[in-house]
């Protein structure tokens, strides 16, 4: 995956620059007078602000959680963020991080995790519009609609089933499972991360049946979450690049060394090898980093 199985050079940051690039979209970029301070605090950082869904609330991805938002919003937050950033392809700050050049603005990189199908065309006209080439971190198992990943089953299942009924369905689950009950449907996303990464998918379609959803298949035809494999085609085709957000977004800290494997490493060789990438990006899920020790090249 490049010169390190992070692409070190690209490292994003965290939850908490999103946000704040978001809201300075809305308060500092639209102050004359705050715009020369913000881009000289900017100037020397490796900014990168991301998003995952754009367009209309769906079921399967939480209100609040960040990174959703309707198309106008997106545009205007585009639009409040190019009174202070210079829009660039990661790549292209990815070199400018590494190899240490100077920029009169600060630049940014735009990405979008999950590998939603978000809300095209309208999203690739505002992309177009701003001439922004961005990156969209794909989750291999769900390319193509052939699953939901685990939290999103979790969140389409608050969505949809009566409180008192999903946290009985999770307590008689834990009950049986032998991890921590919960007291509320809040506790449902923070019980979660708990779990074995090794059995998130396992106990996520336990709940899913449990809770008497659709048949997964029928959800996913209804929704279509995620991008298709021609729709990622379309995308590289219109100058974007995409990069690995691993197999089935587990919190990576919690990884064994032969689930490292199945969930970067192998993913990361095969996503490669189909669309021919020299520059290959990665996204940690939830912002999880495995141990520095085992970051290795590749």
């Amino acid at each position: 995956m490049g010169q390190r199985s992070l692409k070190t050079g690209a490292k994003r940051l965290a939850a908490g620059l999103a946000r704040g690039a978001r809201a300075l979209a809305g308060s500092v970029g639209a102050s004359r007078i705050f715009r020369p301070l913000a881009r000289r605090m900017f100037l020397r950082h490796t900014n990168v602000v991301y998003y995952h869904l754009i367009g209309e609330r769906q079921p399967y991805y939480a209100p609040g959680r960040g990174g959703e938002c309707s198309v106008d919003q997106f545009a205007r937050d585009i639009a409040g963020l190019k009174e202070v950033f210079t829009f660039t392809t990661l790549e292209r700050l990815c070199e400018y991080n590494q190899d240490g050049f100077a920029s009169h603005r600060p630049l940014m990189a735009l990405t979008f995790d999950d590998g939603f199908r978000l809300s095209r065309p309208q999203l690739m006209q505002v992309l177009d519009d701003n001439d922004i080439k961005a990156t969209q971190f794909l989750i291999t198992s769900c390319v193509g609609n052939r699953n939901l990943m685990w939290r999103n089953k979790l969140f389409a299942i608050r969505a949809m089933v009566p409180e008192s009924i999903y946290v009985a369905r999770y307590n008689a689950l834990a009950h049986d499972a032998g991890f921590a009950p919960i007291a509320g449907g809040a506790d449902l996303g923070p019980a979660s991360a708990a779990w074995s990464m090794s059995r998130k998918d396992e106990w996520a379609d336990e709940l899913w049946h449990t809770c008497n959803m659709p048949p997964l298949a029928d959800f996913l035809n209804e929704h279509q979450p995620y991008f298709s494999w021609d729709e990622v085609e379309e995308w590289l085709s219109a100058g974007h690049n995409v990069g690995l957000h691993t197999r089935t977004h587990p919190y990576c800290s919690q990884l064994t060394n032969d689930e490292i494997e199945e969930e970067i490493v192998r993913p990361a060789a095969e996503l490669r090898a189909r669309l021919k990438f020299d520059f290959f990006p990665f996204s940690y899920p939830f912002g999880d980093r495995i141990a520095a020790a085992k970051e290795r090249p590749s």
